[in-house]
C-alpha cells in the first residue's frame, strides 16, 4: 500500500485536511505521516475509516491511482456494453479475438469475458452460438460463487438469456441471498434490480407466466421510489405477465401507459422499442 500512501496524501491535501484532523480516532498522526510518506503500511479497515474522513469512496479513490483512467476489468466491461448497445457485431467479435489472446494462460475471468462476448454477438448474429458446454461452464462458476460481487452480477445479467430456464429460476433465487452485503453498494443495487427486471422479461418471453409472478413482489421490494425507469419496465412487464393471464385490457393499459410515457418524456427509441414489443404480444395472442 505504499502508492496508496503518497496518492492517500497529495487527495487529503487537494482536499485542505490535516494530518492530525484525519488521524484522529484511528490512529496516530505519525502512523498516517510514516504511510504517507511510504515507509509503513496501515490495515485495510484504517485505510477505510481515513478514505471516509476525506469524504472519498475506495472506488473514487482507486480511480484517482489510476490517474483517473478505468481500470482495464472497467474499460473492457464499459467497451462490451457500448458496442452491444450500438449493435456493433464486427467489434465486439475483434475484441473477442482480443481477449481470447489474452487468455493463454488459461485465466478464468479472460475465459468469462470471452463467453461473455459470446453471448452478446450471439444476440445480434442470431447464427453465432455456444456450445452447451460454454454455457455449462458459465452456469457452474457462478453456482461455485457464495458471495456475488459486481462482476458475477454482471456475468450473470449479460448472459442469462442462453440459459436455461431450470437455471436462471436457481440463479435469480440464489442472487437475493448470496447479494445480501451488496445490496447497500448503489451500483450492485442497480444491477441486480435490472437482473431481476430480465428474469421476469425472459420468463414472460418464454411464456412461462407462473415464474415471471413468482419474481415480479421480490423485484418490487428492491426498487426505491426514485427509481423512475426501472418502474416503468415493471409495469410493462407487469401489463405483459396480466395480459397473458387473462386480464386483457388490464394488461395491455399497463403497457400502453408505459410507451405513451416514453413518448412524453421525449424518449423516441424506447417508445418504438416498447411498442414493438407490445405489437410482438398482441400478436402471439392472435395466433394461438
Amino acid at each position: 500500500m505504499n502508492d496508496f500512501g503518497k496518492i492517500f496524501k497529495k487527495v487529503r491535501e487537494n482536499r485542505n485536511f490535516s494530518q492530525r484532523k484525519v488521524a484522529n480516532g484511528i490512529l496516530s498522526p505519525s502512523l498516517l505521516s510514516d504511510f504517507e510518506n511510504g515507509e509503513r503500511d496501515i490495515k485495510l479497515v484504517r485505510f477505510y475509516h481515513i478514505l471516509e474522513k476525506i469524504g472519498v469512496t475506495f472506488e473514487e479513490f482507486i480511480h484517482i491511482a489510476n490517474d483517473y483512467e478505468f481500470s482495464g476489468f472497467q474499460r473492457i466491461l464499459h467497451k462490451v456494453s457500448d458496442l452491444y448497445q450500438s449493435g456493433n457485431e464486427i467489434a465486439l467479435k475483434k475484441l473477442l479475438l482480443e481477449e481470447t489472446a489474452k487468455n493463454k494462460n488459461e485465466d478464468i475471468y479472460h475465459e468469462l469475458n470471452c463467453l461473455m462476448i459470446k453471448v452478446l454477438i450471439s444476440e445480434i448474429d442470431k447464427g453465432f452460438t455456444l456450445s452447451q458446454k460454454e454455457k455449462d461452464k458459465i452456469t457452474d462458476y457462478l453456482v461455485s460463487i457464495y458471495d456475488w460481487a459486481y462482476y458475477e452480477l454482471l456475468l450473470y445479467n449479460n448472459t442469462m438469456r442462453v440459459l436455461g430456464s431450470p437455471v436462471i429460476r436457481q440463479l435469480s433465487e440464489a442472487m437475493l441471498s448470496f447479494t445480501k452485503f451488496y445490496k447497500e453498494i448503489p451500483r450492485n443495487k442497480n444491477l441486480m434490480i435490472t437482473i431481476m427486471l430480465n428474469t421476469m422479461i425472459i420468463f414472460v418471453d418464454r411464456k412461462e407466466v407462473d415464474d415471471a409472478i413468482k419474481f415480479r413482489q421480490a423485484t418490487e421490494h428492491l426498487m426505491a421510489e426514485t427509481d423512475i425507469f426501472e418502474r416503468a419496465m415493471f409495469l410493462y412487464i407487469s401489463g405483459a405477465i396480466d395480459f397473458y393471464r387473462g386480464k386483457i385490457d388490464e394488461g395491455k393499459k399497463k403497457m400502453e401507459d408505459v410507451i405513451d410515457i416514453f413518448e412524453k418524456v421525449g424518449s423516441v427509441n424506447l417508445a418504438r422499442d416498447y411498442q414493438q414489443g407490445y405489437d410482438e404480444i398482441i400478436n402471439s395472442a392472435k395466433e394461438t
